[in-house]
């Protein structure tokens, strides 16, 4: 109980020892206007640059356009993209864990063009998404996730294709390394395909200033 303290004139209460109210807290996130997003119990102020590609004729057509070849049609493309890519990794990745032994391991090397074309058909449709939705993806730490997980994925599959390359057709025998880095190259791109999966769902801002 607060004390009190009687005067000849009034009954005064101690306002030092009143209690405190949730308004009179201090809002534990720090609020940076228009643009800002939170980043734990700190607003981090979008930069200004995402509005100025936001607003830039190419962002604009490619979000706001009835073209077919717009919006979803770069989304279509990303799609294929990944189908070509995760899909030929899959199957790689399976004979080289062991899951399909018959199949020979030289002919896998063929699936590295699918794996590439794939992979550039991501590169150059998910520029163009991100250009339509630049606030979307920059704000949001799983996209930095992602493009780590992209990295992983790459580095991977090219010491695969290496190793193939130099010895896969000489020996059938799966060493190691490769069914290690198989492992690796197979966690990697279903990384990529969850944190790509979730950015349309743990997303703060569509757009500069557009909160979800």
């Amino acid at each position: 109980m607060p004390r009190t303290f009687r005067t000849s004139r009034t009954t005064e209460t101690c306002a030092s020892e009143l209690p405190l109210t949730n308004s009179q807290f201090p809002n534990p996130t720090l609020r940076l206007g228009v643009g800002s997003w939170e980043l734990g119990f700190i607003a981090v102020p979008a930069p200004q640059f995402l509005n100025t590609l936001e607003r830039t004729g190419l962002s604009t057509w490619i979000r706001e356009s009835e073209s077919a070849f717009a919006y979803y049609f770069v989304l279509v493309i990303h799609n294929i993209g990944l189908a070509l890519l995760v899909g030929a990794c899959g199957v790689l990745g399976a004979r080289l864990l062991g899951f399909v032994p018959e199949l020979p391991v030289a002919p896998l090397r063929r699936f590295f063009p699918i794996v590439w074309a794939g992979f550039w058909l991501n590169v150059v449709s998910g520029v163009f998404l991100l250009i339509a939705y630049p606030t979307k993806a920059l704000t949001n730490p799983l996209f930095y996730i992602k493009l780590v997980l992209i990295v992983l994925g790459v580095v991977a599959l090219r010491r695969i294709e290496r190793q193939l390359s130099r010895d896969g057709a000489a020996r059938e025998a799966t060493p190691r390394v490769t069914r290690s880095l198989a492992l690796w190259m197979l966690g990697a791109w279903l990384g990529v395909l969850t944190a790509g999966r979730a950015l349309a769902y743990t997303a703060s801002y569509i757009l500069y200033g557009k909160g979800t």
